[in-house]
């Protein structure tokens, strides 16, 4: 399954997750992943699994944010900028 196939609500859904939390999500909804997708979604090879953020990188204005992990004493998300590289919060 492609980004492109999900349905609106399943983006939504989707929306900020981490691969971790977007595995769960696929599991809950009975689909099992195959390898190309698991890679895809865990690896960011897939650029349509991108975040679609809601905010702009702070540091170049672009809107190409990809996941690059959480932090374990905020338990916030933090991506990195697609266009310039750096992280974004």
């Amino acid at each position: 399954m492609n980004y492109a196939d999900l349905t609106d609500e399943q983006k939504v859904k989707v929306k900020g997750k981490t691969p971790e939390q977007i595995l769960e999500l696929a599991k809950q909804e009975g689909y099992e992943l195959t390898d190309d997708e698991l890679s895809a979604v865990a690896g960011g090879q897939d650029p349509a699994w991108m975040v679609e953020a809601e905010a702009s990188c702070p540091h170049c204005g672009a809107v190409a944010l990809k996941y690059a992990g959480t932090n374990p004493d905020t338990g916030n998300n933090y991506y990195r900028c697609e266009r310039c590289g750096r992280i974004c919060k």
